[in-house]
């Protein structure tokens, strides 16, 4: 009510703020039930946005790993003239069936299947495209430190 008679002018910007103060000293007084109660729907208001912002951030950050991942490969296998096989490797492509799924959901136009039983199988060389796909597409784990041992061990002797 104050606030739709402030907004039609029926009470002066002192007389709004006045009465706007009264109902906080009222309702919000430290240590009352109405503070405490207030304070808790703000806290779960500021909680809930929050996990909805972070939820947004991360699906951004996902779609846009999936759209550049796509965008290279798509601009490799233009330069190359076509491709034979896809390799997902290191981290990310070893361990994110999500994003492998993903990739070859946006790669049917050269024939490629996704084959979600072996997708979704993890630390193994395996084919994860359909065995009909015209293009294999394989997860192959690595094993960096391996290559930087070997590496070390060469430039040492």
């Amino acid at each position: 009510i104050i606030d739709k008679a402030h907004t039609l002018g029926h009470i002066s910007d002192d007389e709004y703020y006045y009465e706007l103060g009264k109902i906080r000293d009222k309702y919000f007084q430290e240590g009352s039930s109405e503070w405490e109660s207030y304070t808790d729907k703000i806290e779960n208001y500021v909680t809930s946005s929050l996990k909805k912002l972070k939820d947004e951030m991360e699906k951004l950050a996902t779609d846009m790993q999936r759209y550049q991942i796509i965008k290279f490969i798509g601009s490799y296998i233009a330069a190359l003239g076509g491709v034979d096989a896809i390799i997902f490797t290191g981290g990310i492509g070893e361990n994110d069936k999500d994003l492998r799924a993903a990739v070859m959901e946006n790669l049917k136009f050269l024939g490629v299947e996704c084959n979600p039983e072996n997708n979704a199988k993890r630390g193994e060389n395996i084919r994860v495209s359909t065995e009909d796909s015209k293009v294999g597409v394989y997860v192959i784990p690595t094993n960096e430190e391996l290559v930087i041992a070997r590496d070390t061990l060469s430039l040492i002797k």
